[in-house]
């Protein structure tokens, strides 16, 4: 699965899916109020960048969406 973003958080962020899959052309968009704003990201990159996408995880594994890492074939 691939994920991308449009919108900031504290927020409205609109979730753009895709299947990473070869030969999966699955597509899914999933909108969002994230309403905290993330770790400041001079003392938490990871924190920072990863915030959108923690708080909408539970909604995309509601979706049936599932993530295998290094899964390409």
């Amino acid at each position: 699965m691939s994920l991308t973003t449009v919108g900031e958080p504290p927020g409205p962020v609109r979730f753009f899916l895709m299947c990473a899959r070869l030969g999966c052309g699955a597509r899914a968009v999933l909108d969002l109020v994230v309403p905290d704003q993330p770790p400041d990201i001079g003392t938490d990159l990871f924190g920072h960048l990863l915030h959108s996408a923690k708080a909408a995880t539970p909604h995309i594994t509601d979706m049936g969406w599932t993530y295998y890492q290094g899964d390409g074939s």
